[in-house]
């Protein structure tokens, strides 16, 4: 609980920082955010335009508010490209004792373009669930009130994945600042590596060792903010 408690003095806001930009042959589409050792073109056409925006629901009041409501926790997820753009695969939540509360695979409402297993981990046979984007929201309008602050890496990304609305959040990109200063943002294995000492993302990323990333950042900072200030 004092975990919490100091947790939710650090409430920040999320920014929105990515460029996708067609192919020179015009063959895909290439992410020109990330570093010309990652980028790529696809087969087929893929997009994040973000022109769907049904089915967004908005975490709410509860009165009374449930055991473990409240409180911190992170969050990560994992895409994939689909007619629609970007569509929800994984999702992780990670409470401030480090325990997995949730994860899930999650099946794309259309047919998957491209899986992203490259940068999100999950191949084809992982959405062989038959987990919906709905089903997910409902157990995360459960699990979380207005109350909670959900902690993420360029968190935008993730909520517009759940399709989801939530006011108190803090994003890792913001609590460790790229030295360039925006658009510029650290990736999570960098601070991983500088502020936890260790490696992740070895064998792809994982939505679960992401999310315990992210949690672990966030504690580390906390206390030494705290120190700081005795």
């Amino acid at each position: 609980m004092k975990r919490n408690m100091l947790l939710r003095r650090y409430v920040v806001d999320v920014g929105r920082y990515m460029v996708w930009l067609p192919s020179a042959d015009m063959a895909g589409w290439t992410n020109v955010t990330t570093t010309s050792a990652e980028c790529r073109v696809v087969k087929l056409h893929v997009h994040n335009h973000r022109e769907n925006l049904e089915g967004f629901v908005k975490t709410s009041v509860k009165f009374p508010p449930r055991a473990g409501t409240h409180g911190v926790f992170a969050v990560n997820c994992e895409v994939c490209y689909t007619a629609k753009g970007l569509e929800l695969t994984r999702v992780t939540v990670v409470d401030p004792s480090l325990q997995v509360v949730c994860d899930t695979f999650v099946k794309p409402d259309e047919e998957v373009i491209d899986y992203n297993t490259r940068f999100s981990g999950v191949g084809e046979g992982a959405l062989n669930a038959k987990t919906s984007i709905r089903d997910v929201q409902a157990v995360l309008l459960n699990l979380f009130s207005t109350d909670p602050v959900l902690i993420g890496h360029s968190f935008e990304h993730s909520l517009y994945a759940l399709k989801l609305i939530h006011t108190s959040v803090m994003d890792t990109t913001v609590l460790f600042p790229h030295r360039l200063g925006l658009p510029h943002k650290r990736s999570l294995k960098s601070l991983v590596a500088d502020y936890l000492q260790r490696i992740i993302q070895e064998d792809g990323h994982d939505s679960s060792e992401n999310a315990t990333a992210c949690m672990e950042l966030v504690l580390r900072k906390v206390k030494e903010d705290l120190k700081g200030k005795k």
